[in-house]
């Protein structure tokens, strides 16, 4: 009766099918469970023999009759992995190995563990021919996969041998000759086979993977694939390449209609879950492809492919540190694959780091039947890294493979305007972009016009691009984008909201209407747009983090800012956004021990995620936790060991410890890996000037001039090194030629002005910033300049008419307000609170601003007033910015001399700061 109690406990959990079983049963307890199983395997009755081995390892979780059982049930649902666990266990458990092992292999082969199927069978010798045949078979898809294809096909020899006219030999054959490019020969095979046995399901699934990745046959391959499904309805291999076909043919709407079908026959499949991520890249829901991953990931990460998806994934919603770890560890994986090397060389490219672009892309480059991506790749290596003969070789070759490609014309054209060919390089975009069905070369046309500022042209590029993409969002927001350069804001406003209409949920025209509001202050309008999209969307990120950022905005504190923001992360539990978004915000609000709070907890739910860790890292640093950093860090190293950045993330903190010696010695690694990393060459620059070695640190600065030739960056570092061995001249000869490579470069500017006024020529500074402002009459940027210069020399009547120029310029200038106030309130002149607060209300967490109205007030006479700016001032600020000092003061002219004694006595007594401490004992003498 034991047993039939336990049959109703099942019942109790709702399993249907055993009340069938026990009302047709009666009273017959005696059923064994294993014997049930087996027969309803042998039928092919899944969901019988589910429920049998159910009760068979409740009875005993240790019965290898049963583990093999449940593995053989599993790997016939697609669960391979989990089959490969169960199979695993049996083995373990003293299962007959002669049938365990070929299907073990079988699971192995089918997740990908190559490297554990070979070392685990190595010696393996199984009696029964069938079963050695079977085994074989597996190890030589696993060698043929390693790159071993000699021996892949010395196995399959001795397979036939064993089992001659063995179907899977004879299709791993068949794949064996695709392989190595005899496609034909391998069609005719799988042909065969389905003569043979016309309902193999794997015989149709090889001829489809030949038609489609040897033809690019796609709707032959697809039909190929639902011949397989035909013949096995249940059989996932031939579900999943059916969808891939179509999602490579881009036929994404038969593709989803495909998906539907595999997710109704394998809900629970990791690759039901694994195609929902690639379905939701395609529809651009990267967040919720992230969170897909994620998961796959805890079960699957020793999956190449898998890992290469994640990684492609985060690269396009811009973690590039991350996309860098997943797509690393899957080229690690399975380093013969061509598409994980292209996409590490995206991510090195945008990293600005094109040395290693080109040596991921090596490999690739060398073979004769290298593939047009990966020659596009090279040659955009070698444009950024200034190799211009290189970078040309490359390009022609692509020429060469594929002379119609539009990617590569589009890349020739860009490089003849950045060689000065202007003309000549607008009209290939425009004559690529009117014959290419694709929006590559609209979207560089419009890119570059609008760099250029060249509006009107750019509009007419967006005219064009609206005309391929009728009806789509982007095509609005990119209409705005050029208007609302071009200072027509109405225009833009009524772009952005057409984006809007064409989808409720584009965040990108919404976040840019709410910043036009927030501009003019008017703060509720851009809430109700960010709950527009919210109501559409209710967890989209973006949205919610716009939220938090509104709030501040509005004057929120810290803490009130920080909830929204973990609101986010309630809303979307798994994603990492808003815990990185909250980090940042708490490390830009000087917040040091709460940021450190939130990225510790951060990493609790993401223990081994590389930004997290870089977050750690930093907020360690802010807080003076050098030693804890330098932890941190040498973890993030040994995640990334071949990238340079957590090596110069460890720099730093050593730099933080006073260790030079050992940062140096970072720097120097993260140099070898990647010869080219400018944040590893400015690290040597400062250790060098630090050093005194001034000549060692314009030796690196002009070679990031060789390396970056388009850029300024290395002529403003050599400027900067100049100017402090006091070489004036070098200086603004080093400016001068960075200006060159940036038309509107304002912060060159001021730096050639200010070398000028160092050196004691204000004449010629005067000269130099009359010239300039002739030239750029809306340069808002060197008009604060001049402000701030007016503003050191106590020059208050140029300092305002500066400083209002900038206003007049940028009516949302939050310093320029500031600077303004306190000039006029200094003047005596009315407006200068009104200015102030208008600076405040822009940025709240500004304790400067703070302190501006202090002192505004205190100039009116208002001390009270003053004090309790100046105390919120010191709220936000850390200690040693004196401006609890100045609280003190203020006290005193107010007449509150007690409370400014317990204010001084506090800070010399308990200040972290030993400035305050001084200052606080000198102060309290003196009352």
């Amino acid at each position: 009766m034991a047993r039939r109690a336990l049959q109703l406990n099942w019942w109790v959990f709702g399993i249907s099918t055993l009340c069938i079983l026990l009302a047709s049963c009666g009273e017959n307890t005696d059923v064994d469970p294993l014997k049930s199983a087996r027969a309803h395997l042998a039928k092919n009755d899944l969901k019988s023999a589910e429920i049998a081995l159910k009760a068979a390892l409740q009875t005993d979780l240790n019965s290898a009759d049963a583990r093999f059982l449940k593995g053989d049930l599993l790997l016939r649902q697609g669960f391979s992995e989990a089959a490969a666990e169960e199979l695993t266990k049996a083995r373990d458990l003293k299962y007959p190995l002669v049938e365990v092992a070929p299907m073990l292999a079988r699971a192995q082969l089918a997740t990908g563990q190559y490297k554990k199927l070979l070392t685990e069978n190595e010696s393996t010798k199984l009696e029964v021919p069938a079963a050695q045949a079977d085994l074989l078979t597996s190890i030589a898809g696993a060698s043929a996969m390693q790159g071993d294809t000699k021996r892949a096909s010395e196995l399959l020899a001795t397979a036939l041998q064993l089992q001659p006219g063995f179907p899977a030999a004879l299709l791993a054959q068949a794949r064996l000759r695709a392989s190595e490019g005899q496609v034909d020969a391998a069609l005719q095979a799988a042909e065969s086979v389905i003569k043979q046995v016309p309902a193999s399901a794997e015989a149709w699934k090889l001829k489809g993977d030949l038609l489609l990745h040897g033809k690019r046959q796609i709707d032959e391959s697809v039909a190929a694939y639902r011949q397989a499904i035909a013949a096995k309805t249940d059989y996932l291999p031939a579900h999943a390449a059916a969808v891939t076909a179509l999602l490579l043919g881009r036929k994404t709407e038969e593709a989803i209609k495909q998906f539907e079908q595999l997710k109704a026959a394998f809900p629970e499949n990791t690759q039901t879950a694994f195609f929902a991520a690639q379905i939701a890249m395609l529809k651009g829901d990267n967040a919720a492809a992230h969170d897909l991953f994620a998961k796959l990931l805890l079960v699957g990460g020793e999956n190449a492919r898998l890992l290469a998806l994640a990684g492609t994934n985060e690269l396009q919603m811009g973690a590039l540190v991350q996309a860098e770890a997943l797509l690393g560890k899957a080229l690690k994986l399975a380093p013969e694959q061509a598409q994980i090397r292209r996409q590490l060389a995206q991510l090195y490219l945008r990293n600005g780091n094109s040395s290693k672009a080109l040596d991921v892309l090596k490999p690739l480059l060398g073979r004769d039947d290298v593939d047009l991506e990966s020659l596009y790749l090279a040659g955009m290596a070698n444009l950024q890294a200034g190799n211009s003969a290189a970078s040309d070789a490359a390009f022609a070759r692509a020429v060469r493979v594929s002379p119609e490609d539009p990617r590569i014309a589009t890349a020739l054209a860009l490089r003849k305007i950045s060689q000065g060919d202007v003309d000549g390089g607008f009209a290939s975009l425009t004559a690529i972009a009117a014959a290419d069905k694709g929006e590559l070369a609209d979207l560089a046309l419009i890119g570059m016009r609008m760099r250029r500022r060249e509006h009107d042209a750019a509009l007419t590029a967006v005219d064009v691009l609206d005309r391929k993409l009728p009806g789509q969002a982007l095509v609005a927001d990119l209409r705005g984008r050029v208007l609302q350069s071009k200072r027509d804001i109405t225009g833009a406003r009524a772009s952005f909201e057409r984006a809007l209409v064409l989808s409720p949920k584009y965040m990108p025209a919404a976040g840019r209407l709410a910043a036009l509001d927030i501009g003019e202050q008017k703060f509720d309008v851009a809430r109700q747009r960010i709950e527009t999209v919210l109501k559409a969307d209710p967890k989209q990120n973006e949205a919610l983090m716009a939220f938090a950022d509104l709030k501040y905005r509005q004057g929120g504190t810290v803490d009130e800012v920080a909830e929204l923001y973990r609101a986010a992360q309630r809303a979307n539990p798994t994603e990492k956004g808003p815990r990185m978004a909250l980090i940042e915000f708490l490390l830009e609000r000087r917040a040091a021990a709460k940021a450190l709070v939130a990225a510790q907890e951060a990493l609790v739910t993401f223990p081994n995620d590389v930004d997290v860790l870089d977050a750690v890292g930093r907020a360690q640093i802010t807080n003076g936790q050098a030693e804890q950093a330098i932890s941190t860090y040498g973890k993030l190293a040994s995640l990334l060991p071949e990238s340079p950045l957590p090596l110069v993330r460890l720099a730093g903190a050593y730099v933080a410890r006073n260790d030079l010696a050992a940062a140096a010695a970072r720097f120097k690694r993260a140099l070898d890996i990647a010869p080219n990393f400018i944040p590893a060459q400015e690290g040597i620059i400062q250790l060098a000037m630090r050093d005194g070695k001034s000549d060692s640190a314009i030796a690196v600065s002009r070679s990031i001039q060789r390396q970056n030739p388009t850029s300024p960056l290395g002529y403003v570092l050599e400027g900067d090194i100049q100017r402090l061995r006091k070489n004036w001249a070098g200086a603004r000869e080093a400016y001068q030629s960075g200006i060159k490579k940036i038309s509107n470069s304002t912060y060159l500017a001021t730096k050639i002005h200010g070398s000028y006024l160092s050196e004691g020529r204000s004449s010629d500074a005067d000269r130099f910033a009359e010239s300039w402002q002739r030239e750029h009459l809306r340069d808002a940027g060197f008009h604060f300049h001049l402000g701030m210069v007016a503003l050191k020399g106590k020059d208050y009547k140029a300092a305002e008419r500066q400083f209002k120029a900038t206003v007049d310029l940028q009516p949302a200038n939050a310093a320029a307000l500031n600077n303004l106030g306190w000039v006029l309130a200094e003047l005596k002149k009315p407006g200068a609170l009104e200015l102030i607060d208008r600076a405040i209300k822009s940025a709240p967490d500004r304790p400067e601003f703070l302190d501006t109205r202090a002192h505004a007030l205190a100039l009116a006479g208002d001390f009270r007033g003053a004090v309790e700016a100046q105390r919120s001032a010191a709220d936000i600020a850390p200690e040693g910015s004196g401006y609890r000092l100045k609280q003190a003061d203020y006290l005193v002219k107010a007449g509150d001399r007690d409370g400014a004694r317990t204010l001084l006595q506090q800070l010399a007594n308990s200040s972290t700061s030993l400035t305050d401490k001084t200052e606080a004992k000198q102060r309290l003498g003196s009352l």
